[in-house]
C-alpha cells in the first residue's frame, strides 16, 4: 500500500496490506491495519458496524430473569 497519510477512526474499516510505503498522494482512512501474507486479502477492506445494531439475547442465569 502507498499512502501519504494513513487517518485511523472509529469504525473506519479493517485494510489487509503486506507493507506500507509513505510515497503515494491518497490520503487513506481505516479503523484498523493488518498485515498479512494471503494474497487473497492484500489490498482489501472490510467495513466494520458498531454493537448497537446486533439484537441482544436474553440469558437466564440461575433461574433469574
Amino acid at each position: 500500500m502507498e499512502a501519504q497519510q494513513i487517518n485511523f477512526t472509529k469504525y473506519g474499516g479493517i485494510y489487509y496490506t503486506d507493507e506500507v510505503n509513505f510515497t503515494g498522494d491518497d490520503e487513506i482512512t481505516v479503523g484498523m491495519l493488518v498485515f498479512t501474507d494471503d494474497v487473497a486479502l492484500i489490498g482489501t477492506r472490510i467495513n466494520q458496524l458498531s454493537a448497537r445494531h446486533v439484537r441482544p439475547d436474553i440469558v437466564i442465569v440461575r433461574g433469574k430473569k
